[in-house]
């Protein structure tokens, strides 16, 4: 029997869908309306197998017949860029296609910025879709072509809103374990008889480490949340200074903080899911005493290579020691000017002691593009993934082995992605812990009162999801023969059935009494009320444990007033993404209608929002209720300039007050706590886990 590395290294490519094409473009339709289409049916059609690309949009794909490595330079606006990557594109040509790309290794950096930079200075669309679709042709390797055009997708002006196809759809075997894509292979090669014109595999998510992490599997595995995280890696992925590129919608002095709150949320979030099966809080790590926290990837590396696993109990290879020690130095330098209340920038030095200067410090710990002193205080982040996860270091060349922690699609799959950042936010913390107490002053909010909070019972439960297998084999100019090659096998569409984590949308009625007309801004933060032994918990003594569900402008009048939210609204949340096959079938519609309405409603409905899965908004709870709390509080403005996070970025519309993110909850408290101020409420609720059949019946 064909082995399982194999059938993966020779045919996991080979699941493929054909897009249908033969579009008739409506003149009627709104001209901004009309750009997007096209430019989003073209994205489509650079990532799936299409031989209807060149016929259908021939003033992109028709120029590649005859693309030579100089006109590289002619489309790009940056000759620089166009003549650096010119110069190292023998380097890319000389690795195959299928090698795994390690995002978060500084030394392969250069291998997605020279694509990137290249794409992103691209004189027009056509000219970017037409280096995105020469480039792919032999010239990168595959998953950093993907990585490139993701992210540049992303900042350039001219492609804000379209989206790829889902990751899950054509990168599966970052997404889905071993035997998953090998059955899916052989359904689609014949192998499996009578599979008919669609084949379901109901995947589990049992198979991992023989652990207590392994009962939260369907958590870390839900593909909807890593896609959030890689997409969030392409919004500002670690080596882009915003000194010199905009730093896509993100205010430059919130980058390092926005690192923070992101992984302040993930964690948060995590251990009340954890909570919800009885366990306890994230565990530090001792790297003396082994590595308690097993993985077992159950995936494989396209270029047949497993992605690496760490044995429970696992003790770091001796090849990762030089690692540890550079970790404990930067560990060292970065507590010391914590407690000194200073961090040294190259010959000068910046204080750290009020709130301002909390985003310097997190640059530090992510050790991004524009920390403050990389060498001396280096990557935390990186080196954390490095360490834990456990793939082989090979002296002077690349390992094809690399780790899950090591690739944003992949890194929240592996628990000791909770346990780096626990250690990571800790320092956060730590700096959060030595500014001044707020005070009631800071925290009120005068002739405020809020009289109630009313919220409908809270329901999680485990329904079904498909994804279809897909993966990015692109022949723009594929003859007959080439076609039936590819085609071979019976035409089969191939589905992964998971249980996924979802709630049943909830609204809140929030009642507040105001002595005057006035603006302001609500917050609304859920924690635990109990720990995993049923012991109650002090709220000031567990507000790191809270994560924010929801922000929002508010206009008060004189007077009672009832605000209405539902669950929906939250801009941290996102719904999830249609179906690859089900956004192109209505890219298709909208360009073939005449009704610009409804071509409107395709256009503005389904641009891209990045968000956390709406689903997850929740923990999943559990029959009996758990037991949690809510902490309402509304703030006001002060005459303070409000700004939103713009539409093209992460948690687009939440509202900045100028208040740090994580305000109030991210720091001490003085004095009694909330219970006296009038302008917070805090609330006892239970979140219950049902039967998705109950849910229906409802």
């Amino acid at each position: 029997m064909t082995s399982h590395r194999g059938v993966l290294a020779t045919g996991l490519f080979a699941i493929t869908i054909t897009i249908v094409a033969g579009i008739v473009r409506a003149s009627e339709i709104p001209s901004a309306e009309a750009d997007f289409l096209r430019k989003q049916e073209v994205v489509f059609q650079l990532l799936w197998s299409s031989r209807q690309a060149p016929k259908n949009h021939p003033e992109v794909f028709e120029r590649l017949r005859n693309y030579k490595l100089e006109d590289v330079g002619a489309a790009c606006e940056n000759h620089t860029h166009a003549k650096e990557f010119e110069n190292h594109l023998h380097r890319f040509q000389a690795v195959s296609q299928d090698e795994p790309f390690a995002a978060f290794r500084d030394e392969r950096v250069d291998e997605v910025r020279l694509l990137f930079d290249v794409l992103l200075c691209a004189k027009s669309f056509d000219e970017f879709a037409a280096l995105v679709a020469w480039s792919h042709e032999g010239k990168v390797p595959q998953v950093v072509w993907i990585h490139a055009f993701a992210m540049a997708l992303a900042h350039r002006k001219d492609t804000r809103g379209l989206r790829l196809p889902n990751l899950y759809e054509i990168v599966p075997h970052y997404f889905f374990e071993t035997e998953v894509m090998v059955e899916a292979y052989r359904a689609k090669t014949g192998e499996i008889e009578g599979v008919g014109d669609e084949y379901v595999i109901e995947a589990n998510h049992t198979s991992h480490a023989e652990s207590t992490d392994s009962q939260l599997n369907y958590f870390r595995d839900d593909v909807g949340l890593n896609q959030f995280y890689f997409q969030l890696h392409n919004q500002l992925p670690f080596w882009l200074s915003c000194e010199e590129k905009n730093c896509n919608g993100i205010p430059k002095h919130l980058r390092g903080e926005l690192y923070y709150h992101v992984h302040k949320t993930l964690l948060a979030r995590y251990e009340l899911e954890r909570l919800s099966l009885g366990l306890g809080r994230v565990e530090d790590i001792d790297w003396e005493q082994g590595i308690s926290t097993g993985y077992r990837s159950g995936m494989t590396h396209p270029n047949g290579w497993p992605v690496p696993d760490r044995e429970p109990g696992a003790r770091l290879p001796v090849s990762k020691y030089k690692f540890l020690e550079e970790v404990k130095h930067y560990e060292s330098r970065l507590s010391k000017a914590i407690d000194l209340g200073e961090l040294r920038t190259g010959s000068s030095s910046k204080k750290l002691d009020e709130s301002s200067s909390f985003n310097d410090l997190c640059n530090a710990l992510q050790g991004n593009n524009d920390s403050p002193q990389p060498k001396l205080y280096g990557s935390l982040d990186r080196l954390y993934r490095r360490l834990l996860g456990f793939a082989p270091e090979v002296i002077g060349k690349k390992s094809g082995q690399v780790a899950a922690l090591e690739m944003p699609w992949t890194s929240l799959r592996d628990a000791g992605f909770f346990r780096m950042n626990n250690r990571i936010l800790d320092l956060g913390l730590r700096f959060k812990r030595n500014l001044p107490v707020y005070t009631p002053a800071d925290l009120g909010f005068d002739g405020i009162r809020i009289d109630y909070v009313h919220l409908d019972k809270l329901v999680t439960y485990l329904d079904s999801f498909e994804s279809t297998l897909n993966h990015p084999r692109v022949h723009y100019f594929a003859d007959d023969s080439a076609a039936r090659k590819e085609s071979c096998g019976p035409k089969t569409t191939v589905r992964v059935r998971q249980q996924r984590l979802n709630h049943k949308a909830f609204a809140y009625q929030i009642g507040v009494t105001s002595e005057r007309v006035t603006k302001g801004v609500v917050r609304i933060f859920l924690g635990p009320k109990l720990d995993a032994r049923g012991n109650e918990l002090d709220l000031e003594d567990s507000i790191e444990q809270f994560y924010e569900l929801d922000r929002w402008l508010v206009d008060l009048k004189q007077g009672s007033n009832k605000l209405d939210r539902s669950s929906n609204d939250s801009p941290y949340y996102s719904s999830d993404p249609q179906s690859s096959e089900a956004y192109n079938r209505d890219i298709v519609r909208a360009l073939r209608t005449t009704d610009e309405n409804l071509a409107r409603d395709i256009v503005h409905s389904r641009k891209l929002h990045l968000g956390l899965p709406r689903r997850l908004l929740l923990p999943r709870g559990n029959r009996s209720g758990l037991g949690l709390r809510l902490v309402v509080c509304l703030h006001g403005l002060d005459g303070a300039k409000v700004d939103k996070l713009n539409e093209d970025t992460v948690f687009a519309g939440l509202a900045l007050d100028g208040r740090d993110l994580g305000f109030p909850l991210d720091r001490p408290i003085d004095g009694e706590g909330f219970e006296r101020l009038r302008n917070f409420m805090v609330k006892d609720v239970k979140v219950f886990h049902e039967d998705v059949k109950d849910v229906e019946k409802d």
